[in-house]
Parts: structure tokens; C-alpha cells; sequence
């Protein structure tokens, strides 16, 4: 059932029915209700109020007015690493690490490797910054 709409979103509507009592309540005041997904992946925030906005509703988050970049679906050489996150299975081996990087051009680059030692480094070291290669479609080195 918590795949399929059930328990995880009751918890956001639980807290937006508390608050609509509350503005009830108090008229003209601002109640703030967030909520996040089941895997914490997705964050939202709203106001509610008994008073009409002085604009429209609008959305505002860091992807809707956040310039959007060339994407090199075909990265080649060398890259520089701007986030990456590291995969393990259930024994908490590492097993693949995921790399954001920039190419010399300045467009974005995703990228995998599997180099153990070059994945023991990522889970005690900060990489990025760090400059790597990209050897195959998707495949980087360090």
C-alpha cells in the first residue's frame, strides 16, 4: 500500500487539515506546511493563509528559474567533478560511484566508475573539484 499513494502521502495531509483548522481559527495569519517523499527525494513547502495573495499562485523551487546548461550526451576527455554520489549493495560494498562533472566546454557530463580504490577515495575524500577522465560513453577514471 505505501507504493501506491497510500500511508506516506497521510502524512502531508494530515498537517495541511491541522493547519486549515488553525487559519480557521485565526484569520489573517500564515501557516507553513511541508513535506517530503517517501525516500526524502522530494522536498515541498507551502503557506496557506485565509487572505487571497496580492499575486497569483506561482511556483517557485531551484529548478523553475534555475538556468538550464548544454548537456554532452557524448562526453570524451578530460572533466572536472562537480557531484557525484557513491552506490553500495546490501554487504555496504561500494559497488559504483555516480559522477556530475563539467567539460571543458561547460557543458555537464554524467558518468559511472567502478574502480574500487578510486571508490574508497570518494567515501573519505571530498572529489569534487577533482579532474578525471572520461574513457568510454560513461565511463570515468581518476
Amino acid at each position: 500500500m505505501r507504493f501506491s499513494g497510500g500511508p506516506w502521502n497521510n502524512y502531508a495531509l494530515q498537517g495541511l487539515s491541522g493547519m486549515v483548522s488553525v487559519l480557521r481559527s485565526n484569520p489573517g495569519t500564515i501557516g507553513l506546511c511541508t513535506a517530503n517523499g517517501g525516500y526524502i527525494s522530494k522536498q515541498a513547502a507551502m503557506l496557506y493563509s485565509t487572505t487571497p495573495p496580492p499575486q497569483p499562485f506561482h511556483i517557485v523551487g531551484p529548478f523553475h528559474d534555475f538556468p538550464k546548461g548544454a548537456v554532452d550526451m557524448e562526453p570524451s576527455g578530460p572533466a572536472t567533478i562537480e557531484s557525484y554520489t557513491v552506490m553500495h549493495d546490501r554487504t555496504g560494498e561500494a559497488t559504483n560511484g555516480i559522477i556530475v562533472c563539467r567539460m571543458p566546454d561547460d557543458r555537464r557530463a554524467w558518468g559511472t566508475l567502478t574502480d574500487a580504490a578510486a571508490l574508497k577515495s570518494m567515501e573519505t575524500e571530498d572529489p569534487i573539484g577533482e579532474q578525471v577522465t572520461f574513457t568510454g560513453p560513461i565511463t570515468v577514471a581518476f
